[in-house]
């Protein structure tokens, strides 16, 4: 398990669906979980994979999602969004069109907590992001850690040690295109 994964955030919840987009970071994240469960957790763990049929790779990313669960044994759920038909009826961007739908469908499949791979990086970026949109010192504090059911175990990982820990497990992930 990665140094910096905080577990403690899980508690004694018993069931975890993990945000599976395929890329190094819930890639990561699901492994820790796994391995979490293994050492005597008794947590369930499942994902969901969201594919928001956008990019060119959006279905392959999805096989490798379904190909990575069945592997590993952990059931997975597979919904396809209309991320652009949504943000033209709602008038949003395709990114918050995609983040409202797919944490309706992380809602959808949730029995208990939700695990996004959100990292320390994410964190910092948030924060600049909101810095130079003019946010207040609550926009300075980024990702929550936990916020209701979602929780983010990577919050401490860099994105260095993400990918050192996937190495070390001979483990690929799907790369952005």
């Amino acid at each position: 398990m990665l140094k910096n994964f905080d577990a403690e955030i899980i508690g004694k919840e018993k069931s975890v669906l993990v945000g599976l987009s395929g890329g190094a970071d819930s890639v990561c994240l699901l492994f820790n979980l796994l391995e979490y469960s293994k050492a005597g957790n008794n947590l369930s763990v499942s994902a969901i994979h969201c594919n928001h049929q956008l990019r060119g790779t959006a279905d392959s990313d999805e096989a490798f999602c379904v190909r990575l669960c069945e592997k590993l044994g952990v059931p997975l759920y597979v919904e396809r969004l209309d991320v652009k038909g949504f943000a033209e009826e709602n008038s949003l961007s395709e990114e918050e069109a995609g983040r409202i739908l797919r944490y309706r469908a992380f809602d959808k499949y949730a029995d208990g907590l939700i695990a996004t791979a959100h990292n320390r990086g994410d964190t910092a970026e948030t924060v600049i992001f909101n810095l130079i949109r003019g946010a207040g010192l609550r926009g300075m504090c980024g990702i929550p850690v936990q916020r209701g059911n979602i929780i983010r175990p990577l919050h401490r990982c860099t994105r260095a040690e993400i990918e050192g820990y996937l190495a070390e497990c001979g483990q690929d992930f799907a790369t952005d295109e």
